[in-house]
């Protein structure tokens, strides 16, 4: 009798059940979840003209409606998941990749990149603004004085529309600000401490990734720290490691306003200090309560997960942190005691990307899609528009978390999920193969199956003998009966 173990989320009790589905056993060490539509929401896509991609880098709320930016294509749900639209080159943008995105009804706005580029060697392609929900779609670029958003190493980190303003992060550039109504720019240079001026190499100074604004007093995530002004661009203040305020770490790729005089920044690495010391991540979290006068700091060893930081919204007095590879951390009072929300909770992947709030739910931007909170980060809901539901002619596949550690402490960590939409009742084989071709396991043979809208099957990284696999590339072949293989890889990492 096949054993089918579906898990169930019950406050912050896993519930195990299982029930006899047909006859033959499952081999041991494989689980199969059946995700109802409120465990893994399958979204479609309203317009089918591309795939959006399933990583996304940035998002924003804007009233109802979510805009995110992903690797191919430019995505918006106005109904909490249920259906999704994309927009891509022939809706006018100027190219796929999204690096950014900021809306402010009816306008959206957001950075591209050309198709064609690869990093580090990046070459933007501009910023796309929309003043109808993406009906049209006009360029910004250099011929507007936006200087450092076109061409190589010439890259919009981060837009923001605020008040009558739009406000560009850019890699190499600094700042720049709209002037006028007709979309005119200027360059904005943060000016940095004498400490930073005499450590700075000139390659470095101008690198800004990320803007914060509230109530007039802008804060700027930079290469080696935080810039702050309250007037607009005219004069700065300048947060640093270099400094002696308790502020740590140097490469800060986010910063949020939290309230008056509560400010958040996150660092990230791999970088080189400033005492030339290589470090394979970031310092964590910094915090001020005093805008800036002193900092706290706090790390994986406070409970957050991770030391690299992608990402800081807030809800209420509630802090939240998109890490990479930590999922999302949050705390409640200030710092001193950590939650942390997994792939066990509901999030599709530990690599989060970016997160907001409207106020009443949390969403995440991961590299395997996005996902919703409505309790505050405990559980969440994730959306995955990239498999439609009853697509039997079309298996199409993803397996996370992709790279895996079978012997990881961290048990998000410690399977590969691998998942598939199954519209009818068909006979299904899954098996792992290593890069020479050669059979490792078999995870599913023969078994009849379904309806289910989503199905995931997971490896454990053992062998059909029961032993670990060695690191490595491994592949999985998903066929269905009645439909073409679909093709996968894995990577296994002890």
């Amino acid at each position: 009798m096949v054993m089918r173990i579906v898990v169930c989320k019950f406050s912050l009790l896993w519930v195990v059940i299982s029930f006899s589905l047909a006859e033959g056993p499952l081999p041991s060490s494989v689980y199969l979840i059946s995700s109802s539509p409120s465990e893994v929401s399958s979204g479609v896509l309203s317009e089918w003209k591309e795939t959006l991609d399933d990583s996304i880098v940035d998002l924003v709320i804007d009233d109802d409606v979510v805009w995110f930016a992903t690797g191919n294509g430019l995505g918006r749900t106005d109904d909490n998941g249920k259906t999704f639209k994309g927009y891509f080159k022939e809706d006018g943008l100027s190219d796929d990749i999204i690096t950014c995105v900021d809306g402010r009804s009816p306008v959206v706005i957001c950075g591209i990149i050309d198709e064609d580029s690869v990093y580090p060697q990046w070459e933007g392609a501009g910023v796309d603004i929309s003043d109808d929900y993406g009906i049209t779609w006009s360029k910004l670029g250099s011929s507007q004085g936006l200087n450092g958003v076109e061409g190589k190493y010439q890259v919009a980190w981060d837009v923001v529309l605020y008040r009558d303003e739009i406000w560009v992060a850019t890699w190499t550039k600094a700042l720049f600000k709209s002037i006028d109504d007709v979309y005119s720019f200027t360059q904005i240079l943060p000016e940095f401490s004498e400490n930073m001026k005499q450590w700075l190499q000139e390659s470095y100074e101008y690198h800004t990734y990320e803007i914060d604004i509230e109530g007039g007093e802008m804060w700027v995530a930079c290469e080696n720290g935080l810039a702050k002004t309250v007037d607009g661009g005219e004069t700065w203040d300048f947060y640093s490691q270099l400094d002696g305020d308790g502020y740590r770490g140097r490469f800060t790729p986010t910063v949020h306003i939290m309230a008056e005089n509560v400010v958040w920044a996150g660092t990230a690495g791999p970088y080189i200090d400033f005492y030339d010391q290589y470090h394979d991540v970031g310092e964590g979290v910094n915090m001020t309560m005093d805008g800036g006068e002193t900092w706290e700091n706090f790390n994986v060893n406070d409970g957050i997960g991770s030391n690299n930081i992608n990402d800081i919204t807030s809800m209420g007095d509630t802090v939240y942190l998109a890490t990479s590879g930590g999922g999302v951390a949050y705390s409640g009072d200030f710092g001193n005691t950590w939650e942390r929300a997994t792939t066990l909770d509901g999030l599709p992947s530990m690599l989060v990307y970016c997160i907001d709030t409207d106020g009443d739910a949390l969403w995440v931007g991961t590299e395997k899609g996005l996902a919703r909170s409505t309790d505050g980060g405990k559980t969440w809901e994730a959306f995955d528009y990239t498999i439609e539901p009853g697509d039997s002619d079309s298996p199409r596949s993803i397996a996370y978390p992709n790279p895996f550690y079978p012997s990881s402490r961290e048990v998000a960590y410690q399977r590969c999920n691998i998942q598939f939409s199954l519209g009818t009742s068909r006979y299904v084989t899954l098996k792992i193969y290593d890069f020479s071709g050669d059979e490792v396991r078999t995870l599913l043979d023969n078994e009849y199956m379904g309806p289910e809208d989503v199905v995931i099957v997971g490896w454990d990284g053992k062998d059909d003998e029961g032993r670990y696999v060695d690191n490595g590339v491994y592949f999985y072949i998903l066929d269905i009966e009645g439909t073409p293989p679909d093709y996968g890889k894995i990577a296994v990492l002890q």
